[in-house]
């Protein structure tokens, strides 16, 4: 349908051209990082931060217990998530 493939587009059920703006229903506004980065990051914290991968493409930035930045890689982020995909191919 019309709504599936807008999404697809959007690589989401977010307007890119209309500033991100929700245009499905049950889903909430995307967070600013769109979950690629902490909630309360900010651009200076990260651009002085002197962690591996921060600008990689294949990897999250995160927050330890004790509130210091580090990269993880989606491999490792999402290994349950893989492997579960991996099995249903195979």
């Amino acid at each position: 349908d019309k709504a599936r493939q807008f999404a697809d587009i959007n690589y989401g059920p977010w307007d890119r051209l209309d500033g991100d703006k929700v245009f499905l229903s049950g889903f909430d506004t995307k967070t600013p990082g769109a979950e690629f980065y902490p909630h309360d990051i900010t651009k200076e914290e990260l651009n002085t931060a002197a962690i591996k991968d921060k600008q990689g493409l294949y990897s999250l930035i995160k927050r330890d217990e004790q509130g210091a930045l580090y990269s993880v890689s989606y491999s490792e982020a999402f290994n349950t998530e893989l492997t579960h995909a991996a099995s249903l191919l195979r």
